[in-house]
C-alpha cells in the first residue's frame, strides 16, 4: 500500500494486494511511484482512501493514460469510511467489464516500435483532488467505455508495457496526491534489476581446478555438527553407565638377554 499524507492508494491482483517495488516519493509533485509485477490474463481492481476525511475529496482512476470514467467522490460527514474500488468499467447497471492485463510485446528491432508506447501506457495511476461537492447524482447508468488504443510494439530495453482490453463532481482545487503504479511482467522486472532472480537451486559442483601448493583448503562440517555432538555426548552417557570391570593385572616376565662372546678361530696351517 502506498501512502502519502492522509492518503493511501494500492492494486489487488485477483484479490492479493500487489507487492510494491522500488517505491519513490516526490514531494515537490506530490507523488509516490512503484512498480508491480504483472501477469497476462490476471484480473485486478484500483483502491484508494482519504484516511482522515476532513474535507470532500475526488478520487480519479486512470489505466493506460485512460481516465475511467466517473470517479469516486469521498465525503466528510458520510458514515461509510471503507475505501472506495474501481474493478472495471461499468457497461450497464448490472454488468461491469473487468480490468484484465493484457501481454507485453517486446522486440529488438528499433524501427519495429510504435509511437503508441507513451509513458502512460503501462501504468495505473490515481489522483485524489480537494472537492467542493455542488449537488449528488443519482447512482446507475451506463457508462461509455473509452476507445482503445491500438496495439503498441515496445523495445526489449524500453521499461514500457502494455495493458489488453482496457483502456463526479466538479473538482476543485489542486491535485494533493498521485499514485502511480507501473506494471511489467516478471521477466522485464528481472530484466531491469527490481526484482532479483531467485539463486539458483542447483548446489555447485566440485570444482575441476586443482589446488596449487601452499594454498589454504578448508573444510567445514557445519552442517553435521550438531549431530555429531548429540551422537558424542550419547557415547559418554553410555560408557557412565557401563559397570567398570577390575582387569587382574599379570605378573610381567623380565625379558633375560645373553650375550655369548663370539669364538674366533684362526688356522695357522
Amino acid at each position: 500500500m502506498l501512502h502519502f499524507k492522509e492518503f493511501s492508494a494500492w492494486v489487488t491482483i485477483d484479490g492479493a494486494p500487489a507487492e510494491e517495488l522500488g517505491v519513490e516519493v516526490s514531494k515537490d509533485s506530490n507523488t509516490v511511484t512503484c512498480w508491480i509485477q504483472s501477469e497476462e490474463g490476471k484480473a485486478f481492481e484500483i483502491n484508494a482512501n482519504d484516511n482522515k476525511r476532513t474535507t470532500a475529496t475526488t478520487i480519479d482512476f486512470y489505466v493506460d493514460g485512460k481516465k475511467i470514467p466517473y470517479g469516486k467522490v469521498l465525503h466528510p460527514q458520510s458514515r461509510n469510511k471503507t475505501p472506495c474500488k474501481k474493478k472495471g468499467f461499468r457497461i450497464s447497471p448490472e454488468l461491469v467489464k473487468r480490468f484484465e492485463f493484457g501481454r507485453l510485446n517486446i522486440t529488438d528491432d528499433d524501427d519495429a516500435v510504435t509511437g503508441s508506447a507513451s509513458q502512460e501506457v503501462g501504468e495505473i495511476k490515481v489522483t485524489v483532488v480537494r472537492t467542493r461537492v455542488v449537488c449528488r447524482k443519482p447512482a446507475g447508468g451506463r457508462e461509455r467505455i473509452p476507445e482503445l488504443p491500438p496495439e503498441a510494439v515496445f523495445h526489449e530495453k524500453s521499461k514500457k508495457g502494455v495493458l489488453g482490453a482496457h483502456q463526479t463532481s466538479k473538482d476543485y482545487g489542486a491535485i494533493v496526491a498521485i499514485f502511480r503504479f507501473r506494471y511489467r511482467p516478471l521477466s522485464v522486472l528481472q530484466a531491469h534489476g527490481i526484482i532479483q532472480p531467485p539463486p539458483s537451486l542447483k548446489r555447485p559442483g566440485p570444482s575441476t581446478s586443482q589446488a596449487e601448493p601452499g594454498d589454504a583448503i578448508e573444510i567445514s562440517d557445519d552442517d553435521d555438527s550438531d549431530e555429531l555432538e548429540r551422537l558424542r555426548a550419547r557415547v559418554k552417557e553410555l560408557e557412565a553407565q557401563r559397570p567398570q570391570k577390575k582387569v587382574k593385572r599379570e605378573p610381567k616376565v623380565k625379558a633375560e638377554i645373553r650375550h655369548e662372546a663370539i669364538k674366533a678361530f684362526i688356522d695357522l696351517t
